[in-house]
């Protein structure tokens, strides 16, 4: 062979080992810039933990269940953190870094920028950004790339950020900040030097001291020794944070465990899961709930022993059960144990009457009714046999009286009267019998409250719940279903009712229990004394008050719903309005008011010799010409209604 032909054949080798190299490394630049992986999931993911959190809606922490814990990092995260952990990330880990200069030329090949690939946390975040994609094979240069790109889209500081959000930090525990907050009950921006680095070493480590202390406190002393070195902090302090630091694991809390119940319930009856991190917001107020309970406990030390009492409170306006309360077996009480209302019915029943066209001046005739019933005749008394003779409607009302409010039930259509009760929301089994005015059939104390919450409201019935809002880990709410309100009964001529409980407290059953002046209220006792209960509304509360022996005996003579009942919901009034001397309702549009004779019933003018005269509440439309010019009304005429 010629030197002539041996360099051409020469040349040819070369030219093709070249030109294959070139189509490899061509290749291989290909395939890293067409290996796309979703950086974003990895980044910006945010894991969200598994919590239940109940607030009072006076915003205390009644409740708090961690089976999985997470926290997002606050805006601003401490310099020294950030330091700490860079430091750890670039000297304490072993990883596949580009070291070499045949690394750094590959880089340099393929464009690939070497900032923050010298850190083992960079390079740990591309794993797993890559090990999210079904192909799990890929090379060291492709491992880099990916780097690379997640520094050029979010810094080395977003890597590091990213890092201390989403690692666990032991105890069901996920992230910097949520490790603060459970171990030192404080944010990482308040931490103190040692803190942070404890922290940090039981991030960088994952273990706490007990698990391998010498190392643990190894870790921690080099992080400190680095901030001294740093310039950020000097000698004495680098001397004084070398001591043991002391902190705590976070505990379950469940300061009121009835109450908790009774959310967890509603929770799952309106199908919200509790598999997540939620937040709930009830209704309960924790003040409240101390007020109902100071209120029962020091009027039960003045009567007779043995004696129970509860309290159901709901707040109309905001639509939540806020307090209940017992002397014991508080759930029990209000939500279970059923017993005759009484005459704290009645109301329902001048309530059908306005709504059916009746006036609160009109005459009725209070006396002692016989009605045959075929097999025998029922014939009610009055409490301690009183009559009171042709009556204006409201003194029925007001003075608690049996035989006005039947005959009125009557008039107006006991069935009426019924259906009103149950679309005011009355869980019981009421039937249209003669005794229905007068409360014979038992209901639960919480009920009765959201019945009268109603009232409150002005004829529309809002469902009555313990659970206000909820929201998700990153404080978005979640959709909590709830019944749409119904107007049951219309605003004005609710208010009329309203308006003639009130009379109740000033002159009527309620007279002298400390219930304050302008309260609507009504009082009931059952027959021997066995219940007494009082409904008060005052804005923005409806409240019942249920007092009895738990045996149904007699309580006696002075056991009745205004001598018992009230003077407790006065105490409790005392305590949530702050001594309150007076309250008042707003006065819907299209409502007058005149003064009426207690009399006759007529609206009073001049030389019209009232000796007895008060304010009645009247529709404009309807409101009657005063005793000079016609009669405002006669006795109700007996007619049947539906």
């Amino acid at each position: 062979m010629t030197l002539r032909r041996f360099l051409i054949l020469t040349a040819c080798i070369c030219s093709i080992f070249f030109i294959g190299l070139y189509v490899v490394l061509q290749g291989e630049r290909s395939s890293v810039e067409s290996h796309y992986v979703n950086i974003d999931e990895i980044l910006k993911s945010y894991r969200e933990g598994k919590s239940l959190t109940i607030f009072s809606k006076d915003r205390v922490k009644i409740y708090e269940k961690v089976y999985e814990r997470t926290e997002q990092l606050p805006v601003e995260v401490p310099e020294d953190i950030y330091y700490m952990v860079k430091f750890a990330g670039e000297n304490l880990f072993i990883c596949d870094v580009p070291s070499s200069k045949d690394d750094i030329k590959l880089l340099e090949f393929h464009s690939i920028p070497k900032d923050g690939l010298d850190n083992c946390l960079v390079l740990l975040a591309a794993e797993k950004a890559l090990a999210r994609r079904s192909d799990k094979s890929y090379t060291k240069l492709i491992l880099w790339k990916t780097a690379s790109d997640i520094v050029k889209r979010y810094g080395e500081e977003g890597v590091l950020r990213a890092y201390m959000e989403n690692t666990y930090m032991q105890n069901d525990i996920w992230g910097l900040e949520a490790a603060a907050k459970s171990y030192f009950e404080k944010s990482i921006r308040h931490l103190s030097v040692p803190e942070k680095a404890w922290l940090v070493s039981v991030l960088t480590l994952g273990h706490r001291p007990q698990d391998n202390k010498p190392a643990f406190t190894k870790r921690r002393y080099m992080l400190i020794y680095r901030l001294y070195v740093g310039g950020f902090i000097d000698h004495n302090t680098y001397m004084m944070s070398l001591k043991d630091v002391d902190y705590g694991i976070h505990q379950d809390i469940n300061l009121y465990p009835e109450y908790t119940e009774l959310i967890m319930n509603e929770l799952k009856e309106k199908s919200i899961k509790t598999d997540r991190q939620l937040v709930v917001y009830s209704n309960i107020d924790t003040k409240t709930v101390q007020a109902a309970k100071d209120a029962i406990a020091k009027k039960l030390e003045q009567y007779p022993k043995g004696i129970n009492a509860t309290l159901a409170v709901v707040n109309y306006e905001k639509g939540g059960v806020e307090a209940l309360a017992g002397n014991d077996r508080t759930v029990f009480r209000t939500m279970q144990m059923r017993r005759q209302i009484g005459s704290t019915f009645k109301p329902i029943v001048y309530l059908t009457a306005v709504t059916k066209g009746a006036m609160p001046n009109q005459l009725i005739r209070d006396k002692r009714y016989s009605y045959n019933l075929g097999n025998y005749v029922y014939s009610p008394a009055n409490f301690e046999d009183y009559y009171m003779g042709t009556i204006p409607m409201r003194l029925g009302l007001v003075h608690s009286l049996n035989n006005a409010t039947i005959r009125l039930a009557k008039i107006t259509g006991l069935r009426s009267v019924g259906q009103m009760a149950v679309d005011l929301g009355m869980k019981a089994r009421i039937k249209p019998y003669l005794a229905m005015p007068l409360g014979i059939f038992p209901i639960t104390p919480l009920n009765l409250a959201k019945v009268y919450s109603t009232f409150g409201t002005y004829g529309i019935k809002n469902e009555i719940g313990f659970v206000n809002r909820i929201e998700n880990g990153r404080g978005e709410e979640i959709y909590l279903r709830k019944e749409a309100p119904v107007r049951v009964s219309d605003e004005r001529k609710t208010y009329q009712v309203l308006y003639m409980m009130k009379d109740v407290v000033r002159r009527g059953t309620a007279r002298g229990s400390g219930l304050i002046t302008g309260t609507a209220a009504k009082t009931g006792t059952t027959d021997e004394y066995r219940d007494a209960w009082t409904v008060a509304i005052f804005p923005p509360y409806a409240v019942v008050c249920w007092v009895g022996f738990d045996d149904h005996r007699s309580m006696g003579e002075k056991g009745t719903g205004g001598g018992l009942a009230a003077p407790i919901i006065a105490e409790f009034q005392k305590r949530v309005t702050s001594n309150l001397k007076k309250v008042d309702f707003n006065v819907p549009k299209g409502v007058v008011f005149r003064m009426v004779d207690a009399y006759t019933g007529k609206v009073t003018g001049k030389g019209c010799g009232s000796r007895k005269i008060y304010m009645e509440a009247f529709l404009e439309e309807e409101t009657p010409e005063d005793c000079n010019r016609r009669v405002a009304s006669g006795i109700i005429r007996n007619k049947e209604g539906s």
